[in-house]
């Protein structure tokens, strides 16, 4: 049984033009039974687990301008059957692992809200799972993995009524039951040499997903209405990773450098236009720990990464980067100086950018058992970082309320 805290939203204008409210709560009751036996048979292992799951959901939201309230009541019966095979050479060459859920879904949500629906669902699907893992040498591994998973939707898809997330943006279901099926494969490969402290990794992951539901975004002059409507559609997505690693023992510093490519393929819906949209980002991530004398360390930690997004023969570019510096000094035995800073810079849009600093500062020093410390955390009083992006037809919107300028004094007792 679980029920968290209600939400709700409150926002005012001078004009009371925009003014609303927008309240929400949810309950959901869930119970579980397991019953499964187990064979092993030298080197080989199967598992064979019966599942029955039950839960009720309860989900109700408010508004008062413009008025519209959802009361969702949905329930959710599953019955599964999952076995499992594994097998491990006797030198643990290679492992393989094999699995298949056979599951039978039933679905029945109503929501008696001011746009009241009423639909039930049954449904068998088949999620098969291949898993292995082969080391060639002493110094090399592979490991790949295929999974087919199929997934229904939730009591979320019957929200028929809208729900304000900001003052800018509203959203609402068409009451459509949603299905996603999506095939995965992730082949990985790490290279390391001990002696000479090298390390490589890399990764290639592609995923194919299908949904018979899309998200329309409806822009207007004052809002942004996301909803879903029935459209069959197809996303594919590829990412490649290298990462390689060095550790140099006589200054005691490490230092990684990655690369990382991303493309994407993607259906998108505004005001009920469905488009194709293309999307592929390049980043380098650095990382450097160093510990040269016995009375220093620092830590560095940064992303250079640029995206483009292609729709319609037309295409937008962003770029960003972030640095994360610590600091640590020890000027004779039991006294500390730290020093922190962060710094995150972000293109919105072609001109315009968004930027924002952390820095903190602190002093501690140990003596016997004790230790007595003062910390200044957010020198630059930072409390507030915000930003809308629109990357294609799509707009991604994020919000952190951070803590401001504070000054920490701290006494422990260790022993």
């Amino acid at each position: 049984m679980a029920q968290p805290p209600k939400g709700c939203i409150e926002v005012t204008d001078k004009d009371n033009d925009n003014c609303f409210i927008q309240s929400a709560k949810s309950y959901r009751f869930l119970t579980k039974e397991t019953l499964s036996a187990a064979y092993e048979y030298r080197r080989s292992r199967i598992w064979i687990p019966l599942s029955v799951l039950y839960a009720n959901n309860v989900v109700k939201s408010n508004l008062n301008y413009p008025e519209a309230n959802n009361n969702a009541v949905g329930n959710n019966l599953q019955l599964w059957f999952a076995p499992q095979y594994e097998y491990i050479h006797p030198m643990r060459k290679y492992v393989v692992r094999a699995s298949a859920n056979l599951k039978w879904e039933y679905n029945h949500v109503t929501n008696r809200g001011s746009c009241p629906v009423e639909k039930s669902d049954s449904r068998f699907s088949i999620s098969p799972y291949l898993y292995f893992n082969r080391i060639v040498s002493p110094s090399s591994t592979i490991r790949s993995q295929i999974s087919y998973l199929n997934q229904s939707g939730d009591i979320g898809d019957f929200m028929t009524a809208p729900v304000r997330t900001d003052n800018l943006s509203m959203s609402y279901k068409t009451g459509i039951f949603s299905y996603h099926r999506s095939f995965n494969v992730l082949l990985h490969y790490d290279f390391k040499l001990p002696l000479d402290m090298w390390f490589m990794n890399a990764d290639m992951i592609y995923d194919n997903s299908r949904s018979n539901v899309i998200t329309n975004n409806n822009i207007t002059g004052s809002s942004i209405e996301v909803s879903s409507m029935p459209y069959p559609n197809n996303a594919e997505n590829f990412t490649g990773m290298l990462n390689l690693t060095k550790m140099f023992s006589p200054i005691n510093t490490k230092i990684s450098l990655g690369g990382a490519y991303m493309w994407g393929r993607n259906s998108v819906s505004q005001d009920e236009i469905i488009r194709i949209q293309y999307g592929r980002s390049y980043s380098i991530v650095a990382r450097i720990i160093a510990k040269p004398w016995s009375f220093i360390e620092f830590d560095y930690d940064g992303n250079l990464a640029t995206s483009y997004v292609k729709y319609d023969n037309i295409t937008n570019r962003l770029l960003s980067h972030s640095h994360s510096f610590k600091l640590n000094l020890f000027p004779f035995k039991g006294f500390q100086v730290k020093m922190g800073a962060d710094i995150l810079w972000k293109e919105i849009s072609e001109n315009v950018s968004k930027s924002m600093g952390l820095l903190d500062l602190g002093v501690s020093h140990k003596f016997s058992y004790y230790r007595i410390g003062i910390d200044l955390n957010n020198i630059l009083d930072t409390r507030h970082y915000s930003y809308s992006i629109f990357s294609g037809i799509n707009k991604f919107s994020y919000d952190y309320s951070l803590r401001g300028r504070e000054v920490l004094i701290s006494f422990s007792f260790t022993r």
